[in-house]
């Protein structure tokens, strides 16, 4: 099965999957013009791969900035509809945490930029995979980061703000994204309740607000 990967929540990563191999990875170091620049990218990645649709669609559904990620999740929704393909939702920053715990943590603070000197973080187990994100100002991520003295601190990459430096870099890959969104299929046909939508989250408004219509002048 062929599986294209979309994910949006920092810079844009397009990629397409077979079983456990990779075929195309398609980035893009730009986390601003998503809208702009994922077509190409579909079209760059599914012509690497020497396909022409994929079987199946994986989207990352944050929580990130709200203009990139509703590109990201705005696009997948149109390619699964326009391909009549099945369309799954993954968390962002449990596909970090996942790959983090795979690769033998035991538990992880995944953390990213939420912009306005806030951050998203999750906080996961190998016990407990599935914990809800929040947002922590970066003034008091050093405390939170205190009561969770014995988990390795995740990043999807360098740079980020002063109080991620030195965090272990886990970049969201197509393979680490396909590997959840199956796990997700499997755990809920055995009777979980995992959700595999498409909602984004946001966990705040967005910057932009609709103006408020003002009554005409006599």
């Amino acid at each position: 099965m062929n599986i294209l990967t979309i994910d949006t929540s920092d810079i844009p990563v397009v990629g397409v999957i077979a079983g456990n191999k990779e075929l195309a990875r398609v980035t893009d170091t730009d986390s601003r013009h998503h809208a702009e620049r994922l077509t190409p990218m579909v079209k760059q990645a599914l012509a690497q791969a020497g396909i022409e649709r994929p079987d199946m669609i994986v989207a990352g559904t944050g929580p990130a900035p709200f203009t990139g990620l509703r590109a990201g999740l705005v696009t997948a929704r149109t390619l699964a509809f326009a391909w009549d393909v099945p369309l799954v939702g993954v968390s962002s920053l449990e596909i970090m945490a996942a790959a983090a715990l795979t690769d033998g943590a035991s538990s992880v603070v995944v953390a990213t930029d939420a912009r306005r000197r806030e951050l998203y973080v999750l906080v996961s187990t190998a016990e407990n995979r599935h914990g809800d994100p929040e947002i922590v100002p970066r003034a008091d991520f050093a405390d939170f980061m205190a009561k969770h003295t014995d988990a390795t601190l995740v990043v999807p990459r360098e740079g980020i703000c002063a109080e991620l430096e030195g965090a272990t870099v886990v970049t969201v890959t197509p393979e680490h994204m396909a590997r959840l969104a199956l796990r997700h299929q499997e755990e809920n046909k055995a009777g979980a309740s995992i959700d595999t939508g498409t909602t984004p989250q946001y966990l705040r408004r967005p910057d932009a607000v609709p103006a408020v219509s003002q009554p005409a002048a006599k």
